[in-house]
């Protein structure tokens, strides 16, 4: 054997024989004597489009004898028989035999790229399958995209790549969570879907993954694909696999990328001279004979705020992996650094993660693996709901200047620039300061009783730990200030672990294939948070920002409780299918839930599927244009249990009263509760085709489904004099969603160019059936009195208000619209609403829906091509029918606060016929702000999300430096938007975390940003 080192990389090169079972790794052969009768050396040449092709295996058919191509993808085997078949097969390509004749010595062998989806491996509840045996509704994502693009999160690989699964970002601030829905929203709680992340579930966020860490993704959409989930799968499952060891070869992979993020548009505000005009005539429109507030207009510009909070951010990933092993022990670990600031300034993200896994075969008849993961992440914030530094930036006054001669912040230094904070003070003085470590821990032993029967035990582990600091300093910024520091800190630790087991039995009776699963498992979580706020600090110091230097004002600002649940369940499954071609799948899953009372806590979930591969009928085989088809139809039941803790039984909190003088602790019940709640039901049909045609130039998914939740929990209305503020728990409603997704796949290649177009397409119908006997709609007012409306017979989450008309011209209009009204309180110049019910007067009989919060298309379309080894790729993702309410026009519009404004209040109503949409300037508080569809804006989109070209460098170069593969790329993220939306950004989530149905409220929040990076995926050995 000869040794031979180049650079870094060592090689060995063998003129003795080299064997290989499976993989890469190299044994002894079991049949000596068959060698030695046949003492026949070849030489395997393996190439593909590109050149050599190192590491590819090289097997004599029917025996252990083999090898594994060095740097010029040649393999050299010994002892081989006379007629044997040599198999040649490498990750990604499609595997070849070749026979050999009886004196041939040498061979040169082209491997081609395997790119038959109906073939590949999908990973499903508690297993893989190949995709053409899948008859529940399952996708998956191409994790080679993933990989190649940067993603600072999961979820936004999702995003525009599968038909029926809906992906927002909440808000651009660095490390934003992201709302995530499948088929609809079907019930007025928690709609998220659960995630499993190598066997562990889980609904408590996924930043703590390093994406290129994931091999792959899989979203479980339909009762069938999600039964083994059961109680928790009714908003759908995410099944995330990270990478393991593979046996073969060590390998080491160094991916990494840096870039700038910018903003994408700002809000066009009046400059200081136009805001000072527009108060000057606002204030004698209603004192005619008053004396201007500003004497003199010619301010200039002014301060542009939203140029001095925003900047251009770094954002940067540096991935280092390695694997390898051999049939008796495999293992992966990696290392990442990501690092993003954000585009206001003060805000940043920082996430360090090592993840490691291994499996060992130590025996036959057993095989144990561990699989580890830690991750740190730190976050400093600036306050984005509500009162948010970029709403600030919006409405500070154009005159206000930033910075005092000193070099302090400056504010308002007189009452016409209002009381409102210099918002670059607010960003650096937000002083938002979370850290999270998360650790999971999975480690398993199979056993392998018998052929086809194996047994599975996991135990899970998931370690949470959360530590969240905000101070707020004194200040003194012209007539603004805050005399009072204070620091409310909190800290979160949650360790949920789940054991399960699985027994697996696949056997063959003739044509008929069974697979029989059946498994056990138990899950508990403990919670335990604490939440202190003090105040009164000395100073504003760093190291004096800590609990023990300040006060407790009050003793309900120390908070602190454990909370824990439990749940166990059984499971099963039975997969046939008969010679192929007739498929069909039988699941079920009993859940016990310690979220409800004794008698309520167990339930079962039924699941069935069936499916035809017409495609392998023998009356298909003449229809040589026909790959494969398959029809497809499934039913089944899955649980919600995500309604809170203790919803079954009345929780005692503190209530704290001053009886003569004396502070007095009572406890009395807070949260009404309804002993009797159970599960909510979700059931779910499914019909749907899949073909493939022309040797995989075109391929189609296409499904319909119906999905009904029944014993939807809600909290129903409650009287004020019941002593809580919202009521308890009922099992009273019912939800549908139903609607098309449609899949569409196009590849071709013509020599050394490569195409394909990859589209997706989806509608979704929701509609309330039900919400209880009385049918009473639940309304949640959450921004002034703009209410969002749940009813019967609507889609969920209506907006609900008054419609505008347009705007009254005269006294005449005024009395003709409002015939029965006296003295009406509208002026020319006023908003004019629509009288829906006829009365002749405003009132709020006259309120209806004037807007739908959740979209009813989804679409997305992908397209890349290569040639030799330059790629260019680009990802669309959209969204119809839905709209937004707008709260940036409801305050850039509003003159009646003290702030600055947009320029469409430029061409405000002065006289009769002067304008229709802009009502008159007023400084007063008038009918012209209540919530209606003047607010309300489409929210339809098209946005280019992605643009990546890239280039892989050839084989043969870097074979001369002892490299495996180099891959450079440029790539821009969120580059245009196709939209008649007037706010930052149409892709608006959850503008408040706490509040799901602030879905659809633009609130001004932290905006998304552009993305411009380059990037390299270098294999080194």
């Amino acid at each position: 054997m000869k040794v031979l080192l180049f650079g870094t990389t060592l090689f060995l090169c063998t003129s003795s024989p080299l064997w290989a079972t499976s993989g890469n790794h190299a044994t002894a052969p079991t049949d000596l004597q068959g060698v030695v009768q046949n003492d026949r050396k070849v030489t395997v040449k393996v190439n593909d489009k590109t050149g050599p092709i190192i590491g590819a295996n090289v097997l004599v058919k029917g025996t252990s004898t083999g090898s594994i191509t060095d740097i010029d993808g040649n393999a050299v085997i010994n002892g081989v028989p006379k007629g044997a078949t040599l198999v040649i097969s490498y990750i990604g390509y499609l595997t070849q035999e070749v026979v050999l004749q009886n004196n041939q010595t040498s061979v040169t062998v082209n491997l081609i790229e395997d790119s038959k989806t109906l073939d590949e491996v999908v990973v499903v509840g508690y297993g893989q399958m190949r995709k053409q045996e899948i008859i529940g509704s399952v996708s998956s994502v191409n994790v080679k995209d993933l990989n190649s693009t940067p993603t600072t999160r999961m979820e936004q690989a999702l995003q525009g790549k599968i038909a029926g699964v809906m992906v927002t970002q909440a808000n651009g601030e660095p490390g934003a969570s992201m709302n995530i829905s499948v088929r609809g929203v079907g019930t007025i709680g928690d709609s998220d879907p659960l995630y499993v992340v190598d066997g562990i579930p889980t609904k408590t966020g996924l930043n703590f993954i390093n994406p290129n860490d994931i091999e792959s993704i899989s979203v479980l959409k339909d009762a069938s694909a999600a039964a083994m989930y059961g109680s928790r799968a009714a908003n759908g499952v995410i099944l995330v696999k990270t990478k393991s060891g593979k046996e073969g070869r060590f390998t080491m992979d160094f991916d990494a990328y840096w870039g700038i993020q910018t903003n994408l548009k700002k809000f066009d505000m009046l400059n200081a001279s136009e805001w000072a005009s527009i108060r000057n005539e606002a204030f004698l429109n209603d004192n005619p004979n008053g004396t201007k507030p500003w004497e003199n207009t010619n301010l200039g510009t002014g301060t542009d705020w939203q140029d001095v909070i925003l900047r251009n951010g770094i954002i940067q990933n540096y991935n280092v992996s390695f694997t390898g092993g051999s049939d008796k022990f495999q293992y992966a670990f990696s290392l990442n650094h990501f690092d993003q600031e954000g585009i206001i300034k003060y805000s940043d993200y920082d996430r360090n993660s090592i993840r490691g896994n291994f499996t060992a075969n130590p025996v036959k008849w057993l095989q144990i693996g561990n699989n580890t993961s830690f991750s740190r992440v730190k976050q400093n914030g600036v306050d984005v709901e509500v009162d948010g530094v970029l709403k600030a930036a919006i409405l500070a006054a154009p005159t206000m200047e930033v910075y005092n001669e000193d070099g302090s912040f400056a504010g308002p230094n007189t009452l016409l620039e209002g009381n409102a904070r210099n918002p670059l003070s607010m960003a650096a003085n937000s002083n938002i300061n979370n850290l999270t470590y998360r650790v999971t821990d999975n480690a398993f032993a199979q056993f392998n009783i018998l052929k086809g029967l194996t047994f599975k035990t996991s135990l899970g582990v998931d370690l949470l730990i959360e530590n969240n600091r905000d101070f707020s300093p004194t200040f003194q910024e012209g007539d603004t200030q805050n005399t009072v520091a204070s620091l409310n800190q909190s800290t979160n630790m949650q360790l949920d672990w789940i054991w399960e087991n699985v027994l697996n039995y696949k056997f063959n009776l003739h044509k008929n294939n069974f697979a029989l699963l059946a498994g056990f498992s138990m899950e508990e979580n403990t919670k335990d948070w604490e939440d202190i706020t003090k105040s009164s600090f000395v100073g504003n110091y760093d190291y004096l920002q800590y609990l023990s230097n300040g006060s407790i004002v009050d003793a309900s600002d120390v908070k602190g409780l454990r909370e824990e649940w439990a749940m166990v369940s059984y499971f099963g499954r039975l997969d046939y299918n008969y010679d192929n071609k007739y498929l069909a799948s039988a699941s079920v899953r009993a859940d016990g839930s310690s979220r409800f009372a004794e008698g309520n806590r167990y339930s079962v979930f039924p699941s069935f599927a069936v499916g035809w591969r017409l495609s392998s009928e023998r009356f298909a085989q003449d229809w040589k244009w026909l790959d494969a088809m398959k029809l497809k139809a499934s039913w089944g039941q899955l649980g919600n249990q995500d309604i809170g803790l203790y919803a079954f039984r009345s929780t005692m909190s503190p209530l704290y009263y001053n009886m003569n003088g004396s502070a007095i602790t009572g406890y009395a019940p807070t949260v009404a509760f309804n002993p009797d709640i159970s599960w909510e039901t979700t059931t779910q049909s499914d019909f749907g085709l899949e073909f493939s045609i022309l040797k995989g130039l075109f391929t189609v998914e296409a499904d319909y489904y119906i999905k009904t939740t029944k014993d939807m929990l809600v909290q129903l209305p409650v009287s004020a004099t019941s002593g809580f503020t919202t009521g308890a728990y009922k099992n009273a409603g019912e939800i549908r969603n139903s609607g098309f997704e449609l899949t569409l796949s196009h590849t071709k290649s013509i020599n050394d160019f490569k195409y394909s177009i990859n589209a997706n397409f989806t509608t979704i119908k929701n509609k309330v059936l039900s919400l209880g006997g009385q049918e009473q709609p639940i309304d949640d007012q959450i921004f002034f009195d703009y209410t969002v409306r749940t009813q019967k017979g609507e889609p969920m989450r209506q907006m609900y208000g008054y419609v505008m008309e347009g705007i009254y011209q005269n006294e005449a209009e005024i009395k003709e619209h409002l015939y029965n009204t006296e003295n009406p309180s509208f002026q020319p110049g006023d908003v004019r609403y629509k009288d829906i019910n006829n009365n002749g007067k405003f009132d709020t009989g006259d309120r209806t829906v004037i807007g739908n919060t959740l979209p009813t298309i989804l679409y997305g379309f992908n397209l890349s091509a290569s040639y030799k080894g330059i790629d260019i790729s680009a990802q669309f993702q959209g969204v119809g029918g839905n709209d937004i309410y707008n709260v940036a026009k409801f305050w850039s519009e509003n003159t009646g606060e003290t702030h600055n404004y947009g320029k469409s209040v430029l061409n405000s109503w002065r006289g009769e016929g002067t304008s229709n949409t802009m009502p008159r300037l007023t400084l007063g508080s008038t009918q012209n702000n209540i919530a209606s569809t003047r607010y309300v804006e489409s929210g339809d989109y098209l946005r280019l999300k992605n643009l990546q070209l890239g280039y892989t460098f050839p084989k043969k170069w870097l074979n001369k430096v002892n490299i495996r593969s180099l891959r450079i790329y440029a790539n821009a993220q969120n580059l245009f938007t196709i939209t008649k939306y007037t706010g930052f950004n149409p892709e608006v989530g959850t503008s408040r975390v706490s509040n799901r149905n602030s879905y659809g409220l633009d609130e001004i929040t932290y905006p998304q940003a552009r993305t411009f990076t380059i990037g390299i995926n270098l294999g080194i050995f």
